[in-house]
Formats: structure tokens, C-alpha cells, sequence
């Protein structure tokens, strides 16, 4: 199995491109440089006219990875907005902040491009960026080399960063289930029980807040690494400002879809004292619209893909217990004892387990990975051996294991995979067999 930093090496992160996005630029046939293409400058112009008319404006120019042949599909077009700094009071700022929030993001014409902008006040190091493209000339102010991004340099940090990030995440989404399963109950069942609830309210809010403040340190370092001179060895190892870790490590995370995450938690999460039961709902929905996957996940999904695409072709054979050729039957005579086993569960006594300890709160959310399971097209869900031992209880069979890793739930397109010792996953991959 590839490991995530073999996984990571094939990801666009480290792969180049053939040329610029064709959807944002030109390219001439006299082998000019290649240049905006007309309806984003138009766009881009138009939205210049409401900063014109609040500051005058030194200059505009686009920066960014959308200037670079590692642009992604879903890559910005930062476009930074050089102010004079003594012409900029409070309420100048606060309004073209207001003009800012109300403009960035949208779509930059006929791209999956936002266009997002920036007030730049002061001088500026051109050497802070990959490539500078002034927009109301057409001219290139800073041409990108093409310097490729050894990912492997990155990785131990970003490994301790992530381990940590995915730890809350799965903390959270436990707290969760346990808010779920309280929430059922009232004081004359269970003893001061919206006392517990509040005090669950307030674990998942201090781990959103755990997120946040990763996500603003990381934020707050690259900042600070930008406005710093790069050091002779730096320079000879990472070229730019750009390749340094703490912009890389930043980069990744919106990469993976966990900054994104992130600060939708945070705006859940923002001038409240403590969350509501509809701030949970709300929390729920983030993970619900996949907007980040772990880092485990990764690692495993090439390995989960060729799995499903096994089962997409594997066939169950019929067997005729009744044959004196079944080498089944034999399996069947040894546990059947003379009783009647359709009134009986179908798992041998060796293999049962004591339903005294499934009846335990923990293992309350297996039966909720497969109610998600059933309502959901495809996923993988990691789950511990007890709640395997659960739903094999619930579903009639031998969990998994060393001779047959895999175990079908019936014709529901849910399957319980052993990946290895203790590793388990629920996958779903929407075919029904």
C-alpha cells in the first residue's frame, strides 16, 4: 500500500502543467507571452472602479499560483490593490473593507476561478512572489520560473500538524454522536441531564476552538515569514518566499479541503458564549457536504478504490447445502447440534458475543455509521473491532477476518472490510450485489 507521502508526490501539488489555465489566459501565435483574457479584465476593471472611488490607486496586479503552471482547478486570482498608506483613515478602511467582503469569491468569467482582492499598503517586495501580472497594461511584471515543489521536505512538519488536526476532527464528530444519543433522553430518565448536555455543548466548542487556533498560528506564520528576509540558506534552498514551509504547509491544508473546514467552523462558533443544539445540526451538515477528508483517508483511498472495483466483479456463488458434495456442509453439521438453527441467530456460540457489553452507549454509533451508510451513494467509515463485533451481532455473521477480510450486509451495498489487525472499515460503494 502507498503511504500518504508517496500519495501526495502524484497530487498536482508537485506536478506542473503543460502551460498557463486556458481559461484565464491567451496565448499568441507569434509566441508572444500569454495575456488575461478580455471578459476577466473587464470584470476585473469594473470591480476597480468602486476602490477608485473611495482611494486613489497606485496600481493592481494579479499574483498567485493562477500565474504558475500548478495552478488548480478551483485556484484563486489574487489581485493585490497598491494603496498609499497616508491616504487610507478609518473610514476609508472600513469601507473598502466592506467593498472587499462584498467581492471576493465570485467566479472570474467563464472559470471555476474566484477572484479574490487585496489592500497592499506600503512598498512592495517583488521577490515575495512567485510571478506579478499588471491587469491594465497586459504587461508581466515578474515572470514564474518553473520551480517544482519537493513535497517530501514538507511532510514531517505538516504530518505533526495534520495528526493533531485529525484528532480533534474525530473528537468532534464523537462529542457529536454522544450529544446525539444524550439528547434522547430527559431528567426523569437520567439525572441532571441538560447539565450534561451543556457540558457536552462546551467540549465540542472548545475543540472548534482548538481548530481555529491551529489554523490562525499556521496563518499568523506564514505572515510573519513573508515579511521577514529570507536567510542565504533559504535562498539556496527554496528559491522564494513562496516554496518556504510555512506557505507550503498553508497551501496543503486548503489543498485537502481542512482550511475550508475550518473556517466554517468558525464562523459557527464566532461571538457565541456557547453553541445550541442548531449550531450542532449546522456542524454536522460541514462534515455531511465532505468538505474535508482526513488524512487517513487519503492514505487509504487508492487501496478502498481497488477494492470496490474487486467487488464491482465479484460474484457470490450458490451453494446447494443440501449436496453431499458441499464441502459446506460439513461446516453446518459441526454447529448445528440437532436444533433448529432457523430460530436460532446463524453465528456459532464460539463467535457470539456478550450482549451485555453491546449494550454500551460507545457502541450505539455503529448502528448509526450504517443508518448513514445505508442513506449515503458511497463512503468508508472507520469503525473499532467492538462495534464490528456489534454489527455482526445485529447482522447474523462472523466478523472478518485473516481467511475472509470482507463481509457483505446483505444486498445493501455495505460492505465490512478487515484491513488488517484491528483495522476495520464500512464501505459503501452504491452497487447492490
Amino acid at each position: 500500500m502507498k503511504t500518504f507521502s508517496d500519495f501526495i508526490k502524484e497530487s498536482v501539488v508537485d506536478i506542473p502543467r503543460a502551460n498557463l489555465d486556458p481559461t484565464v489566459f491567451e496565448f499568441p501565435d507569434n509566441d508572444g507571452e500569454p495575456f488575461l483574457r478580455h471578459p476577466i479584465k473587464r470584470q476585473i476593471l469594473r470591480d476597480m472602479d468602486d476602490f477608485i472611488d473611495i482611494v486613489p490607486i497606485k496600481r493592481f496586479y494579479i499574483v498567485g499560483s493562477i500565474l504558475t503552471k500548478f495552478y488548480g482547478e478551483n485556484s484563486d486570482i489574487d489581485v493585490n490593490i497598491d494603496i498609499y498608506k497616508d491616504d487610507v483613515d478609518d473610514l476609508m478602511q472600513a469601507k473598502l473593507i466592506e467593498i472587499i467582503r462584498r467581492l471576493n469569491g465570485k467566479l472570474a468569467a467563464n472559470t471555476t476561478h474566484p477572484i479574490n482582492y487585496y489592500i497592499v499598503l506600503g512598498d512592495v517586495n517583488e521577490s515575495d512572489f512567485d510571478g506579478m501580472y499588471d491587469v491594465q497594461t497586459d504587461k508581466w511584471i515578474k515572470i514564474p520560473e518553473n520551480v517544482e515543489t519537493n513535497i517530501s521536505e514538507y511532510l514531517h512538519n505538516f504530518n505533526k500538524i495534520i495528526a493533531k488536526v485529525d484528532l480533534t476532527i474525530a473528537q468532534i464528530n464523537r462529542d457529536i454522536i454522544d450529544y446525539d444519543t444524550l439528547s434522547q433522553f430527559d431528567d426523569k430518565e437520567i439525572r441532571d441531564i441538560h447539565t450534561i448536555l451543556s457540558h457536552k455543548l462546551y467540549e465540542i466548542s472548545d475543540k472548534v476552538e482548538t481548530l481555529v487556533d491551529i489554523k490562525n498560528t499556521i496563518n499568523r506564520q506564514r505572515k510573519k515569514a513573508f515579511k521577514r528576509p529570507m536567510t542565504p540558506d533559504e535562498i539556496q534552498k527554496y528559491k522564494d518566499k513562496n516554496h518556504l514551509p510555512e506557505n507550503i504547509i498553508e497551501k496543503l491544508l486548503q489543498k485537502y479541503y481542512y482550511w475550508d473546514f475550518i473556517k466554517k467552523l468558525e464562523k459557527i462558533i464566532t461571538g457565541k458564549e456557547s453553541l445550541t443544539s442548531d449550531d450542532i445540526e449546522d456542524i454536522k451538515a460541514i462534515s455531511k457536504d465532505n468538505c474535508v477528508q482526513t488524512f487517513e483517508s487519503f492514505v487509504q483511498q487508492k487501496e478502498v478504490n481497488q477494492v470496490i472495483n474487486e467487488l464491482r466483479n465479484f460474484k457470490i456463488k450458490k451453494v446447494d447445502w443440501k449436496s453431499p458434495d458441499s464441502h459446506n456442509k460439513s461446516f453446518l453439521q459441526k454447529f448445528n447440534r440437532s436444533t433448529n438453527r432457523k430460530s436460532l441467530m446463524q453465528v456459532p456460540n464460539v463467535h457470539r458475543v456478550d450482549r451485555r457489553m453491546l449494550m454500551s452507549s460507545n457502541l450505539g454509533s455503529a448502528k448509526k455509521v450504517i443508518d448513514i451508510a445505508k442513506k449515503s451513494p458511497s463512503g468508508i467509515w472507520r469503525v473499532t473491532p467492538q462495534q464490528v463485533n456489534w454489527i455482526a451481532n445485529k447482522y447474523h455473521f462472523i466478523p472478518p477476518n485473516t481467511k475472509k477480510n470482507l463481509k457483505h450486509l446483505g444486498n445493501t451495498g455495505i460492505i465490512v472490510w478487515r484491513k488488517a489487525k484491528n483495522v476495520y472499515y464500512v464501505v459503501k460503494d452504491g452497487v447492490h450485489y
